[in-house]
């Protein structure tokens, strides 16, 4: 029992002196830095001062915040260091008051940079070592570090697969205000493809997943080529994960490619609505693997206030020759923008194969029959149609790039097999290229442009569909779906034989989640084959974006600045993707 009253005695003593304390106010204050003249250096150091960062809970005591002073002002002298500023000092006061003042001030002292830079190999020394120009730089950690891995990063890409560092040595040289930097880096030797094993499949056959990664025996081993292999495995859409390793360590040496299979079937679906133009819903099937051997079969349904459609795509892998895929589309369409409609049945066949990296060559043909009711005599056509195209890929994302461009080149004839002949080319040019304004890519700059143009028949002989249109939430918005080109006398968008597409967009990351979008689109389509520059519809506006896990659904608000009759005032476009 004494025991007992001991304990809650002690425990109540604990309790008061706890309470006391917390009882005590915290002494605030202020913290003010002079120097140094180096902005970055200054924003690196105020972003490493705890004092900064805590001062708004104040500190309980005099002697906390000296001692908080103190570690601050040695995390200030690494970070001099780290910039290069080796004889740069930090020193503080604080002087008391109401509200404590601490006072810093940094002397960064001169600028040291890289002397002499050398590299000593062990072992043997590459055919072409790498030239990495540093002499003279800020002999910064960052400067010296990202010199070696540089190097090493350049003797991979060259085949030396398992470069590394093994030592570096920075040596002062104050009265030279220099730092001579010397590596001892192993190349090793250069390392081949030498065979493949495959892991985690259990439909696909091995073979198949070697060849889709298009890895080639005895090409040269390099951090790119395993990359590549890793892009490959997941654009053929039948992976949901995909890795590539090096085994061993001999040369040749053996690429182990890790799938973990998709389910085969899947069903998807989209919905997309704007102001003027309604809405749209998607539904589509697919079967991956349908015979065993990674080819696809997908089926899309269309419902929409202007478009009604179903569309059947079937796509497998070396057909004819090795590394040239087939892509079989029939596709048939109802669309009436309006009051003036069309319906079109098409039969689409194209080989694709990669020419060069990431360089896509697709050739082809297609049979098409359309009705079209804009004409008042021989509304009835069957086309044959050859198809050309060159395209070219960078970007690391096809929904959200964030960084390189693409670009398409499409050539196709088109010719008349029924009585009212027909004979035209449609030409189009497309790129869009995408630039990341920080590290975090939280900014990014992103840019579009589509030109292209109908030699041949006259604009009024070709069939609606085979038109060039601009507007719309995929051009130029602000406009309606077809509607920044040529509109005839009842207000109905009738196309032209010419199109120019700009579009300009700066896309703000916020967090994980959402993000904002500024942009600006111009152009139009144009009853010549050649656009006229001269009259420009524009478009401008703002948007959201939320990131699904099925890619960004976006939501803009645009209104037309120039061009164009009996627009509204703005227009709202809801879709999944990025509008390029």
């Amino acid at each position: 029992m004494i025991r007992l009253w001991i304990l809650l005695w002690l425990a109540g003593l604990c309790s008061a002196a706890q309470a006391q304390q917390s009882a005590l106010p915290n002494i605030g204050y202020t913290v003010s830095l002079q120097g140094p003249a180096d902005p970055s250096l200054g924003k690196r150091i105020r972003d490493e001062i705890t004092l900064e960062k805590r001062k708004q809970a104040g500190v309980p005591s005099l002697p906390v915040l000296q001692s908080r002073l103190d570690s601050d002002l040695e995390r200030i002298e690494h970070v001099l260091k780290a910039f290069g500023y080796y004889d740069g000092h930090a020193s503080g006061v604080i002087v008391e008051g109401a509200t404590a003042e601490v006072r810093i001030v940094v002397d960064e002292g001169p600028l040291y940079r890289i002397g002499i830079f050398s590299i000593v190999w062990d072992g043997a020394q590459p055919t072409a070592p790498p030239e990495t120009i540093v002499e003279g730089l800020p002999a910064s950690g960052t400067n010296i570090v990202a010199a070696g891995e540089r190097i090493v990063a350049a003797l991979r890409e060259d085949g030396y697969f398992d470069a590394a560092i093994l030592e570096r040595r920075a040596v002062l040289d104050r009265p030279a205000g220099k730092v001579d930097v010397t590596y001892t880096i192993a190349s090793g030797p250069p390392v081949v493809l030498g065979g493949i094993a495959v892991e985690g499949n259990a439909d696909l056959p091995a073979s198949r997943v070697a060849r889709l990664s298009k890895l080639e025996i005895g090409a040269l081993l390099t951090p790119k080529v395993m990359k590549d292999a890793e892009d490959n495995l997941m654009k053929s859409a039948v992976f949901d994960e995909a890795r590539a390793d090096a085994v061993g360590k001999g040369t040749p040496r053996t690429v182990r490619l890790t799938v973990d299979e998709r389910l085969w079937r899947s069903f998807s679906g989209a919905i997309k609505w704007s102001l003027q133009d309604g809405y749209a819903i998607e539904a589509a099937w697919e079967h991956r693997n349908i015979f065993g051997d990674a080819e696809r079969l997908r089926a899309s349904v269309t419902y929409g206030s202007q478009r009604k459609g179903v569309a059947v795509n079937y796509q497998e892998y070396d057909v004819f020759w090795p590394d040239y895929t087939l892509n079989a589309s029939l596709i048939v369409d109802d669309e009436d923008v309006d009051d003036l409609a069309y319906q079109q049945v098409a039969l689409i066949g194209t080989l694709e194969t990669e020419l060069l990296d990431k360089l896509i060559l697709r050739f082809g043909g297609s049979l098409e029959f359309v009705h079209d009711e804009s004409f008042d005599r021989g509304g009835d056509f069957a086309l044959v149609g050859l198809r050309g195209e060159l395209a070219y890929d960078t970007t690391d994302d096809l929904l959200d790039p964030t960084k390189g461009f693409r670009a398409a080149l499409r050539i196709n004839p088109y010719f008349g097999v029924s009585n009212d002949f027909r004979q035209f080319t449609i030409v189009e040019a497309i790129g869009s290229a995408y630039f990341a304004l920080d590290d975090d890519n939280s900014w990014i700059a992103a840019g579009r442009l589509r030109l292209g143009t109908v030699v041949g028949d006259r604009r009024d002989d070709i069939p609606l569909p085979k038109r060039l249109f601009a507007g719309g939430g995929g051009s130029i918005r602000g406009f309606g779906y077809k509607r920044a080109g040529p509109i005839d006398d009842e207000d109905r968008p009738i196309g032209g034989a010419s199109v120019l597409e700009i579009n300009a967009e700066m896309r703000w990351r916020i967090n994980e989640d959402f993000g904002a979008v500024a942009f600006v689109d111009a152009g139009g389509a144009y009853e010549d084959p050649v656009p006229d520059f001269h009259k420009m519809f524009v478009g401008a506006g703002l948007g959201v974006r939320y990131y699904s896990p099925i890619g960004p659904v976006r939501l803009d608000v645009a209104m037309p600045v120039s061009g164009g009759k009996g627009e509204a005032d703005y227009q709202i476009y809801v879709s999944i993707g990025q509008a390029f």
